[in-house]
């Protein structure tokens, strides 16, 4: 992957946040966080689409995931 070329998508839902951002261009280019007791799962999923549509890039721009591991 390339800094240039490609995304990086990260999503954290592991506390009582849930935060989803993108690296792309060699820098973060959009990110997007709220504060959550449940609903993590349905909240996941809108949080990453909209994030995408503030950077302006589709799915096929994403090369990576990462993801954390939380204790729930």
């Amino acid at each position: 992957m390339t800094a240039s070329s490609s995304a990086l998508l990260a999503i954290d839902a592991s506390g009582p946040g849930c935060s989803v951002a993108l690296w792309h261009g060699g820098g973060m280019c959009a990110a997007r966080r709220v504060v959550l007791q449940r609903g993590h799962a349905a909240a996941l999923m809108p949080l990453v689409r909209d994030t995408m549509a503030d950077a302006r890039l589709g799915w096929s721009a994403v090369a990576a995931v990462a993801v954390t591991v939380g204790p729930g």
